[in-house]
């Protein structure tokens, strides 16, 4: 039997001028998507300090971390392995820029990572956002529908 295993990871909900900050992806496993910025928690980090280091590395921009919007969480059994084997819960904060902060494609980005786009939140609820947040993103941010 194998050891049981969950990642735990940060993501920034970051708004400017009626527009989301979101990274876009292109992949054999789920094609052309958007992620919020973010990623793992590693060992020794608090969410905060991954979070900050996270949207450092994949949109080269700093930020300030504000409250927690809402949690997720993917069972991979109860989706059928549709986005791998493993159990990932995730903490969406609010976040700000901070100073002159101008988030863009860094130099090495991630595998599979094609760009840096601001969307109008007007297109959240019809864009192809990872996991499926859209509606939640609208409500915790006080907007009636996505």
């Amino acid at each position: 039997m194998s050891a049981y295993n969950m990642r735990v990871g940060a993501n920034a909900v970051i708004i400017e001028a009626d527009r989301i900050l979101l990274i876009a992806f292109q992949d054999d496993l789920s094609g052309f998507h958007y992620n919020l910025p973010g990623g793992g928690i590693t060992s020794g980090e608090i969410a905060e300090e991954a979070l900050r280091r996270e949207v450092r590395e994949e949109v080269c921009a700093e930020i300030t971390v504000g409250r927690l919007l809402f949690i997720t969480e993917y069972e991979p059994i109860r989706a059928q392995n549709k986005y791998g084997t493993l159990h990932k819960l995730g903490l969406i904060y609010e976040c700000r820029l901070t100073g002159d902060s101008r988030p863009h494609l860094p130099d090495q980005p991630d595998a599979h990572q094609i760009g840096v786009e601001w969307l109008p939140l007007g297109d959240l609820s019809s864009a192809p956002l990872l996991p499926l947040i859209a509606d939640r993103i609208m409500a915790a941010l006080g907007h009636l529908s996505a």
